[in-house]
C-alpha cells in the first residue's frame, strides 16, 4: 500500500499515482496515518509539505519507532537546513522540492 499524506492532492500527483499498481490510502492527519501504518501493509509513504497539519520531523522519528525503514517520500519539501539535516540522516527518507517534470519522474522511479 501506497499511503499519501495530504490534505489535498495535486492533479499531477493523481495522474501519477494512477499508474501505481499497488493500493492507494490518503490519510490528512497523524493519528490516522500511524493506524495505517501500524495496521495495514504500507509499502512507502508520501508526505505532502504543503499540508501544514503534521510536523515532518514529528511525524519521521514515529514512522522510525513503527516501521524503521519504511521508505518516506517528502514532497513540495521547502522546510530550513537544520529540520533537512536532521532528515537527510534517514537513508530511507526522499526529497522532491517540487512537482515539477523532474520532480514526478524522481517520484515515479521511487514509487513504480
Amino acid at each position: 500500500m501506497v499511503l499519501v499524506i495530504s490534505d489535498h492532492i495535486d492533479n499531477k500527483l493523481k495522474r501519477l499515482l494512477c499508474h501505481v499498481k499497488e493500493p492507494i490510502a490518503v490519510c490528512g492527519d497523524l493519528g490516522k496515518s500511524l493506524y495505517f501504518i501500524r495496521r495495514e501493509a504500507v509499502h512507502i509513504i508520501v508526505f505532502d509539505c504543503s499540508f501544514s497539519g503534521i510536523d515532518p520531523l514529528e511525524f519521521i522519528l514515529n514512522v522510525r519507532d513503527l516501521k524503521s525503514r519504511l521508505p518516506v517520500v517528502f514532497i513540495q519539501w521547502s522546510f530550513d537546513r537544520y529540520v533537512t539535516g536532521i532528515l537527510i540522516q534517514f537513508k530511507w527518507v526522499y526529497f522532491i522540492s517540487h512537482l515539477n517534470r523532474s520532480g514526478l519522474e524522481y517520484l515515479k522511479k521511487i514509487l513504480i
